[in-house]
């Protein structure tokens, strides 16, 4: 695991970790992207991972319906109580 201080972390990473995942109520692969303000949101995800624990950020695919009636999994991520 990343010494949390070692690095400053960067505004992507800063916006996602004291947005709604900060909470602990889930958050949605979309809302990520327009938190961070790229698509990129899974790649910012990984790297708050990999800085605070992969035990911090809990993540979960959820089985849905898509507007085409065909089933999919959205990702969607919160703060464990570690993380928090």
């Amino acid at each position: 695991m990343m010494n949390p201080s070692a690095k400053p972390m960067t505004p992507r990473q800063e916006r996602v970790i004291r947005a709604p995942v900060g909470t602990g109520e889930w958050t949605s692969r979309e809302a990520i992207d327009r938190i961070a303000g790229a698509s990129n949101g899974p790649e910012v995800i990984r790297q708050l991972r990999q800085r605070f624990g992969y035990d911090a950020i809990q993540m979960e695919r959820v089985t849905v319906v898509d507007r085409d009636g065909l089933l999919t999994q959205l990702g969607r991520y919160r703060l464990t109580d570690t993380g928090r």
